[in-house]
């Protein structure tokens, strides 16, 4: 449908894989662009956020770092910060 349309669609192996990056890779401007209410390019061009930004990119690798690691393990630590984060 999309080819027919005249845009160019790429068949994937891993969708998943596929998803994720794009949502990894869109949480730090979705998060920072809400919280602020500054453009993107305003992040970029502001030294604060646009270090929360790769800050936040940081902790993402450290997740996924994790997660191939030990993917049951990840889901308990995860869980308990959501725990401890409710009870403060």
């Amino acid at each position: 449908m999309l080819n027919t349309s005249g845009l160019t669609a790429e068949v994937v192996d891993d969708i998943r894989s596929t998803e994720w990056t794009k949502l990894l890779g869109a949480v730090p401007g979705l998060n920072i662009t809400s919280l602020t209410r500054l453009e993107l390019y305003e992040i970029w061009m502001n030294r604060h956020p646009a270090s929360m930004w790769v800050q936040l990119l940081e902790e993402e690798a450290k997740i996924l770092t994790l997660a191939r690691a030990s993917p049951e393990l990840l889901s308990r630590q995860l869980a308990l910060k959501l725990v401890d984060a409710g009870g403060r």
